[in-house]
């Protein structure tokens, strides 16, 4: 099929880079909803900034919870594996199979943090949402998302030690949410949008 192939084309963040072939903008998923009606769905009331904690789908047990509750200036949203948790104040769990379409929550997010895959990345870039990234060395990708994060995304690195210990809890700051990002009112050009155009060029 990839022989047979006309028209090829690379996305952003891409682990082998083919010079000759043209890039593409990430593609990530965009949001149905307004940030508003999502945090009503969510029972959200206040005005804090949201932390989104995710590991992607990969079932994770957080220890750090009572740390996240002293936090009370955030209001924190874990994303996963968590049926049979149970909200706190200003803790929200969201299970996989919930409702909720996880771009909607990214759009109302302030600051994403978790393990860093393809698609939390590329939704992270093209919300303009900080991000604070965990890597999996065992993976082989990490290094080519690393390398576009560090570019493109405002964030830091966490070590999986110090995102389970919860220690990167005491260092949130509301106004580096704020003030520290890449342009982050620049609408960002969905790659998915770029390849459309592409087809309906082609078509025509």
């Amino acid at each position: 099929l990839r022989r047979a192939a006309r028209e090829r084309r690379q996305t952003r963040p891409i682990c082998e880079r083919i010079n000759k072939l043209p890039l593409i903008n990430p593609i990530f998923r965009t949001a149905r909803e307004s940030a508003k009606s999502t945090k009503t769905k969510l029972g959200i009331k206040n005005q804090k900034p949201i932390v989104l904690i995710t590991t992607g789908g990969i079932t994770q047990d957080f220890n750090f919870i009572e740390k996240l509750e002293k936090r009370d200036d955030f209001t924190f949203i874990i994303t996963g594996n968590t049926q049979n948790a149970k909200n706190r104040e200003n803790v929200i769990f969201v299970s996989s199979n919930s409702s909720h379409y996880f771009p909607d929550i990214v759009q109302s997010a302030s600051l994403i943090v978790g393990k860093a895959g393809y698609g939390t990345v590329a939704e992270a870039w093209g919300n303009n949402k900080m991000f604070f990234p965990v890597f999996r060395n065992n993976f082989r990708e990490s290094s080519t998302l690393k390398a576009f994060l560090d570019l493109e995304v405002p964030g830091k690195e966490l070590s999986l030690e110090k995102f389970l210990s919860g220690n990167w809890i005491y260092e949130l700051n509301i106004n580096s949410m704020e003030t520290n990002q890449f342009g982050a009112k620049s609408e960002k050009l969905n790659g998915k949008n770029q390849v459309f155009q592409l087809i309906s060029n082609w078509l025509n």
